[in-house]
């Protein structure tokens, strides 16, 4: 059960609750029903708990983008599976990042760029993960603690102009990173190759 979907069951007991508690001294078998959902209210509270949960402000490691009051943790040193990149941001309370926007397009390629010049980053082939994948043959941008599975939205930057292979490509290569060669544009990729990747948090 997702965490976001817990929510959304504590938020209906408790309202079933409140009823309950008015009406149980009219009739025990409300009692009975109040004590019942008491006992499954406590067990969907340990599941919660249990869950990731997203900052309220950005953890060590991260940095914050003032303009999108977002959190990114770009990772240069490894490289790593898609999937493995996705258990790794999701363990933070993050997701594999999701780019919605020229705003927060031109603000990781700034980031990466500044890495580079102070030798933060020194790898010459800057190629990241994005959360893009067209795992159910549609894309999307994964989901995780900040925000669930989402599809893309009327911003794209797909290097549609790769000489004979516009991307996306209609193949097996069913994630996206960003193409540290091709100005970093978006392109589609073997989800068990190793790039880099870059988590976010979406502050409240």
């Amino acid at each position: 059960m997702s965490a976001m979907t817990t929510l959304c069951v504590l938020i209906v007991i408790t309202l079933i609750q409140s009823v309950w508690r008015v009406e149980a001294g009219k009739c025990s078998s409300l009692q009975a029903k109040l004590k019942k959902a008491q006992v499954e209210l406590g067990k969907l509270r340990k599941i919660a708990a249990q869950c990731p949960q997203r900052p309220l402000s950005c953890p060590d490691g991260f940095v914050w983008n003032v303009r999108l009051n977002t959190c990114h943790k770009f990772i240069y040193k490894i490289k790593v599976s898609w999937f493995d990149a996705l258990t790794y941001c999701q363990s933070l309370g993050a997701n594999l990042i999701a780019i919605e926007n020229e705003n927060e397009q031109t603000y990781v390629i700034e980031q990466i760029q500044a890495a580079k010049t102070s030798g933060k980053h020194t790898n010459e082939r800057s190629d990241f993960w994005t959360g893009g994948n067209d795992l159910c043959d549609d894309w999307k941008w994964s989901g995780g603690p900040s925000w669930i599975p989402k599809p893309l939205n009327n911003f794209t930057k797909w290097d549609v102009l790769f000489g004979s292979r516009p991307q996306p490509e209609v193949n097996e290569e069913k994630c996206m990173f960003i193409h540290g060669t091709r100005d970093y544009k978006w392109h589609d990729g073997g989800c068990q190759e190793s790039r880099f990747f870059i988590c976010e948090i979406n502050l409240p």
